[in-house]
């Protein structure tokens, strides 16, 4: 039977490389893609948020397209839900973070494109990466992947802030999860090699196991290169 995987930003060119790395491996694939794309609209600044409402799924063989509001707990929820309704058990879950080039400098940003940053960058992962866990948990199986990928970019001061946000986050995870029925792994690459790095992320989860969950595993862009940092649980 094939693996199904979640993977978040379909509407990016990373997003695209996993997917296509997925489905070279026959995986099926549920990808989220920005709400504002999803309706076939264009224009929308990044932290913008988008409309509530969600609309419908888009299927292609071994596909399925969700809507995702970052901004919105629900939302989180409906493309969980989307993949329930699919009638096949979901294997793992990735969720990326990769500079937006968020406009600097600071002092020139508008508080409400700040507040709408945070909502669709921190908090929207915050939910996405909830979700999935608690789907994990309640069938004690699967693997949630959590990727950093500066793709050779500078990082803004809105970025940096999402990215230091996002790597606090899944440290906390693993260090709390070391005794999960479920697995995690951490993806770290600061070069731009979308292909390459999602073959990397792939085959750490088809070997990943209990021994090597919670661990960072960082791309050095050595083709077979591999390191890890053991996450330290406190206490």
């Amino acid at each position: 039977m094939k693996k199904t995987v979640l993977i978040t930003g379909r509407d990016t060119p990373f997003g695209a490389a996993l997917i296509a790395e997925a489905r070279a491996r026959d995986y099926s694939v549920i990808a989220t893609v920005d709400r504002t794309e999803a309706d076939g609209k264009s224009g929308r600044k990044t932290g913008q948020a988008a409309p509530a409402d969600d609309g419908e799924a888009e299927r292609e063989e071994g596909l399925l397209v969700v809507p995702w509001n970052r901004a919105s707990a629900f939302s989180a929820r409906h493309v969980m839900i989307e993949c329930r309704n699919l009638g096949s058990k979901l294997d793992a879950a990735l969720v990326v973070c990769a500079p937006t080039g968020a406009p600097a400098p600071l002092e020139k940003l508008e508080p409400a494109f700040v507040d709408s940053f945070v909502d669709a960058e921190v908090k929207g992962r915050v939910f996405f990466a909830r979700e999935a866990a608690a789907e994990f948990a309640s069938r004690g199986e699967g693997l949630l992947g959590m990727i950093a990928y500066q793709n050779g970019m500078p990082l803004s001061p809105l970025d940096a802030m999402a990215m230091g946000a996002f790597h606090a986050l899944s440290q906390e995870l693993f260090a709390a999860q070391v005794n999960a029925n479920y697995l995690t792994q951490g993806y770290s690459c600061s070069l731009t090699m979308d292909a390459a790095f999602a073959a990397f992320i792939f085959k750490g989860i088809e070997e990943a196991n209990h021994r090597t969950s919670g661990r960072w595993l960082k791309f050095s862009g050595r083709e077979g290169f591999l390191s890890s940092l053991r996450t330290i649980a406190r206490g």
